[in-house]
């Protein structure tokens, strides 16, 4: 291993890096980090996994080359994967402060005073993450974890504009992710690291619950910026199911430090949550707020221009009929690619068969084979789970008792209602190739 030799007075974090292979991706990082980051505001350490590509002959020389002294490399015998690389890097680090980074990021500038100053600001937060995004979108990878009806992780907001209030809001939260994680050196150890059972999934969750444990809050500093690529590592959902059950093993129901958040978290910002007939909630606009739009935009007699849609589905991301006007608007003059762009996100923000098969439609004209293969995959899912009416009860008690228990009865007809709905569509003689528009999704206005 390289030494650090940082100068007095010296950093107060050390940015951990574990990586494996990619090592573009890593020099990108590096380039990006110091581009973004003062000097000598932070340490930095590389952990290699056992790379076998061009990181162990590139990256210390480069490291040295951007950080000099306050830069050291490591490489271990063999994959440990992400926790084993960061609790190497955490038991190497000389600052009070660790801060993880994937490989795979872009710091923006300016991004670690605002995680600093959370951390100052607020001695019963336990970690802060930054706000990352997906590179040249401007859209949210993540702006924290929420806990869905059924209990299970989801990143909330994801591809909302990045700068739209709802992203921004301050709020505790229950998990936030470590591809990007500030947290202080002796609370980390406190909760014994990253498990490293896990294999590159679920080891942030882990550790966050052992924060919470402990007392701590958890939360996103919108004002700090990290791109995010995500899904770089060869491999990386290929454990998934093994680690949510390692999570549950871990931490038993009784054990838990977790609750059905998200439909709690949509309120806060004035949204609803919808559920489709196979028991996916999902974020929505409330009926009053759709109504008002449709008053706006379509009460006169002139035809909305594109520009002025897609300006206003930026301020509500969540407005489906805007997507369905622009993509008419869009596919009348010929512009295929944008109509492609617009389905996509119609279909993300309301995952309807409908949405889908419009999705299909709009790749197959751009001619896009990906694309379409996705949303044909996705459409045959969504079809089978339907088929699978003891699956979908099943399913939907479960769902039910979880919000029962957590004083959300609203939220638990909302999930009958569309589990009522998913079991008429999927009787084989009433199955249609494609839902009707109609056939709205249950709603529950929080």
């Amino acid at each position: 291993m390289s030494e650090f030799l940082a100068p007095a007075p010296g950093p107060r974090v050390t940015v951990i890096i574990p990586v494996f292979g990619n090592w573009a991706l890593t020099r990108e990082c590096l380039e990006h980090l110091r581009a973004a980051t003062a000097t000598g505001a932070c340490a930095v350490l590389v952990i290699d996994n056992g790379s076998t590509d061009a990181t162990p002959a590139e990256c210390p020389a480069l490291g040295a080359a951007l950080f000099g002294r306050a830069f050291a490399y490591d490489r271990l015998p063999e994959n440990r994967n992400f926790g084993g690389a960061c609790n190497r890097g955490a038991s190497l680090a000389r600052t009070d402060l660790l801060l993880f980074l994937n490989n795979d990021t872009r710091p923006a500038p300016g991004w670690l005073d605002p995680l600093l100053a959370a951390l100052d600001g607020d001695p019963g937060l336990g970690a802060v993450s930054p706000l990352l995004l997906y590179p040249d979108m401007g859209r949210v990878q993540h702006a924290g974890v929420a806990f869905n009806p059924g209990l299970r992780v989801e990143h909330f907001y994801e591809y909302f504009p990045a700068d739209h209030p709802a992203v921004l809001r301050s709020r505790d939260l229950q998990a936030v992710s470590a591809a990007a994680l500030l947290v202080p050196r002796e609370l980390f150890f406190a909760c014994s690291g990253f498990d490293e059972g896990y294999r590159n999934g679920f080891e942030d969750v882990d550790l966050c619950f052992g924060l919470r444990r402990l007392g701590y809050r958890l939360t996103v500093a919108g004002a700090s910026v990290v791109e995010h690529w995500g899904e770089s590592t060869t491999g990386r959902r290929d454990h998934d199911a093994a680690n949510e059950a390692l999570l549950r093993a871990r931490w038993p129901e009784a054990d838990r430090p977790v609750v059905p958040d998200l439909h709690r978290i949509v309120a806060e910002d004035g949204f609803t949550l919808r559920v489709t007939p196979w028991l996916h909630a999902y974020p929505a606009l409330r009926p009053e707020r759709e109504a008002e739009l449709e008053r706006e935009f379509f009460s006169g007699r002139d035809e909305v221009p594109a520009e002025r849609l897609w300006h206003a589905l930026r301020r509500e991301p969540l407005w489906g009929a805007g997507y369905e006007a622009l993509a008419r608007r869009l596919r009348a003059r010929g512009r295929v690619g944008e109509v492609l762009d617009v389905r996509l996100l119609q279909a993300t923000f309301e995952p309807s068969l409908a949405n889908h098969a419009a999705l299909l439609g709009a790749a197959e004209g751009a001619g896009n084979a990906s694309v379409a293969a996705t949303a044909a995959r996705r459409m045959a899912e969504l079809r089978a789970r339907l088929a699978d009416p003891e699956a979908l009860t099943a399913e939907a008690r479960r769902i039910s008792r979880l919000l029962l228990a957590h004083d959300a009865p609203d939220l638990a007809r909302a999930f009958g209602a569309a589990l009522r709905q998913g079991l008429s569509m999927g009787r084989p003689a009433a199955a249609p190739s494609v839902a009707p528009a109609s056939s709205a999704p249950a709603s529950l206005s929080a």
